[in-house]
């Protein structure tokens, strides 16, 4: 009798750690999906905006002033600003970059986001994630004409981070 109870709150305990990591897996998906529905809204907001005929001129309101943000090269050159300083190139390619690191995936996480913070862009989404050990970090950026994705991952047994950078553009 004592070992079915045994047996039976083990499985309950199971069940329950399974169904947080589905959970906690759902709710990273969510925000995935969020950042890029975010990104659409924009794109369609831009649109409508630039579509949209004034019929009236409007009187002129001082607006603040928002400091301005660099314009964003084309992918190559975006792709050479986007090399993290202490990692060696693995590969590249026209709109890619595969780099691995020795530095603290923390670490480097926080300079690309100072970077696409940097870039202006106005649609941002930066999920970390840490299990067992092993490290996926997932940004993005966007601005309408431009996307950057950049994936940051480090297993448990490895010594080195490796870093993906993916740019589109539309």
């Amino acid at each position: 009798m004592n070992i079915i109870l045994l047996f039976s709150a083990v499985i309950i305990v199971i069940a329950g750690v399974l169904f947080n990591q589905l959970k906690n897996s759902r709710s990273l998906q969510q925000q995935v999906t969020q950042g890029q529905e975010e990104t659409q809204e924009i794109k369609e907001e831009t649109t409508i905006k630039e579509e949209t005929p004034t019929s009236s001129p409007t009187p002129s309101i001082p607006q603040p002033t928002k400091p301005q943000s660099q314009p964003i090269p084309k992918d190559e050159t975006l792709l050479s600003k986007l090399q993290y300083p202490n990692a060696t190139k693995e590969s590249s390619g026209e709109n890619t970059l595969v780099l691995r690191s020795n530095d603290d995936p923390n670490s480097i996480t926080d300079w690309y986001k100072e970077k696409i913070i940097g870039l202006g862009m106005n649609t941002k989404s930066f999920v970390k994630t840490r299990t067992n050990d092993n490290v996926l970090n997932k940004l993005v950026g966007a601005d309408g004409k431009q996307e950057i994705r950049v994936e940051i991952t480090k297993q448990a047994d490895s010594s080195t981070t490796e870093i993906k950078v993916f740019i589109t553009t539309d």
